[in-house]
C-alpha cells in the first residue's frame, strides 16, 4: 500500500464531469475519498450503479488490458485518488482470473456495458451468489436457488435496477415478497423518522423477511440512498420452490424462527421501550420461554458494579454504555447491543441507560 500511494494523485472535482467514457482507452484506477461517482448509461440519462466513498472503478480497463467498459461520472463535488495506468502497470500484480468471473466477483451488472460479458449469464451468477450469503436461503442446493432464479427470470431480470430515493418497502403494506439488497445503501424509516442505514459493502441483504413469514404488514420503510440492485422473490416463488425442491425444511425452520421471534418482541419489556433488538438475540437464545428477569432505568454515570450478578446477557434497549479500562474507552455500545458482566471484562460504566 505505501509502494502504491507514492504514485497515487489528488483530484478534486468542482462540478459535474464525466471521467470515464465506454470505449476510451485505460486512464488509470480512481478510488472515491469524497462523494460519490456514477455508472451511466451512454446517453447519459439512466445511473446504472452508484459508486460511494471507498469504492473505486476504471480498474478493468487497466487490469484486464481492454478499453473502458462503462461511462462514469462525478454528479458533483468530489474527491478522488487517481493511480494512472503507466504507473499502475508497474506496482501492481497481473490478475489471475477471467473477465466474467472478475465482474461476478465485484457485483459488476452495468446492462449496456461490456459486450465481451454474457449479462443474462452474469446476473444469474451474481443472483446465485448473493442468494447463498442470505442466512434464509444459505442451506438452500445450487438447483433449489437455481430454480427460483429462473421463475424470476420468466417475469423480469433476476437482478431489478432501483435509482435514487425510490421507495424499495412502503410501511404498512402487505408482505408478499423478500428483497434481497445486492448492491447499493437504504435508508430504514419508520413514519418520517430515519432509525438507521444499511449497506451491501460487506455482502448482500435481505429485507421483508419477517413481515413474510410472520403474516404482518411492513413495519417500516426501505428507501434507496444509491442506486440498487434488487432480487425480489415473492412468497408464491419460495412456495413453489420448497414444494419441488428440497428446501421445505429450511423454510421450516425459518418459519418457526420467526414465529418465536414474534412472539418474544410481543413482551412487556419490547413494547414498554420500543426495543431495537439486537440481531444476537434473533438466534436460538429466543425461546418462548426465555426469561427476561428485571430492567433498570438509570439517569447518570454510574459503573455496572450496580448489576453485581455474573453469567447474566444484559440488553441496552436505550441509552449509552461504554466500556473503560484505565481510564480510556475501549468500547462503546449502542441501542439493541448485548453484554454480560464478567470478572475479566474491563469496567462498562453507563450513561444515561434504559
Amino acid at each position: 500500500c505505501q509502494r502504491i500511494a507514492r504514485h497515487v494523485e489528488r483530484l478534486d472535482i468542482k462540478k459535474q464531469t464525466d471521467i470515464l467514457n465506454k470505449g476510451d482507452k485505460a486512464l488509470g484506477i480512481f478510488i472515491v475519498v469524497r462523494g460519490e461517482a456514477e455508472v451511466v448509461s451512454q446517453n447519459g440519462k439512466d445511473v446504472i450503479a452508484t459508486i460511494s466513498e471507498g469504492d473505486y472503478f476504471g480498474e478493468i480497463s487497466v487490469l484486464f488490458k481492454v478499453p473502458c467498459t462503462a461511462r462514469v461520472r462525478v454528479p458533483q463535488k468530489a474527491i478522488l485518488l487517481f493511480l494512472p495506468v503507466e504507473k499502475a502497470n508497474k506496482v501492481l500484480h497481473r490478475v489471475q482470473i477471467e473477465l466474467q468471473e472478475y465482474y461476478k466477483l465485484r457485483k459488476y451488472m452495468h446492462l449496456d456495458a461490456d459486450t465481451r460479458v454474457d449479462q443474462t449469464i452474469l446476473q444469474t451468477e451474481i443472483a446465485k451468489e448473493a442468494l447463498k450469503q442470505v442466512p434464509m436461503l444459505e442451506s438452500w442446493s445450487d438447483e433449489s436457488l437455481s430454480y427460483i432464479i429462473s421463475n424470476i427470470a420468466k417475469l423480469h431480470n433476476p437482478i431489478v435496477l432501483y435509482p435514487t430515493n425510490s421507495c424499495l418497502i412502503h410501511q404498512k403494506d402487505p408482505s408478499r415478497e423478500i428483497c434481497i439488497l445486492v448492491r447499493g445503501k437504504v435508508s430504514v424509516v419508520d413514519g418520517k423518522k430515519v432509525i438507521t442505514t444499511i449497506d451491501t459493502k460487506k455482502s448482500p441483504i435481505c429485507v421483508g423477511e419477517e413481515g413474510l413469514f410472520t403474516n404482518t404488514d411492513r413495519a417500516v420503510t426501505f428507501k434507496t440512498l444509491t442506486v440498487c440492485h434488487v432480487i425480489k422473490i415473492d412468497k408464491a416463488a419460495l412456495i413453489e420452490t420448497i414444494h419441488k425442491m428440497d428446501a421445505g425444511t429450511y423454510y421450516s425452520r425459518s418459519l418457526d424462527s420467526w414465529m418465536r421471534i414474534k412472539k418474544w418482541k410481543s413482551r412487556k419489556v419490547y413494547n414498554e421501550y420500543a426495543l431495537n433488538y439486537s440481531s444476537f438475540l434473533c438466534s436460538d437464545v429466543n425461546r418462548s420461554d426465555s426469561k427476561v428477569d428485571q430492567h433498570w432505568k438509570l439517569d447518570s454515570a454510574q459503573a455496572i458494579d450496580t448489576f453485581n450478578q455474573n453469567q447474566q446477557l444484559f440488553l441496552l434497549v436505550h441509552g449509552e454504555a461504554v466500556f473503560v479500562s484505565n481510564n480510556e474507552k475501549i468500547l462503546e455500545l449502542k441501542d439493541g447491543d448485548v453484554f454480560c458482566k464478567s470478572s475479566f471484562l474491563p469496567k462498562l460504566f453507563i450513561y444515561s441507560i434504559t
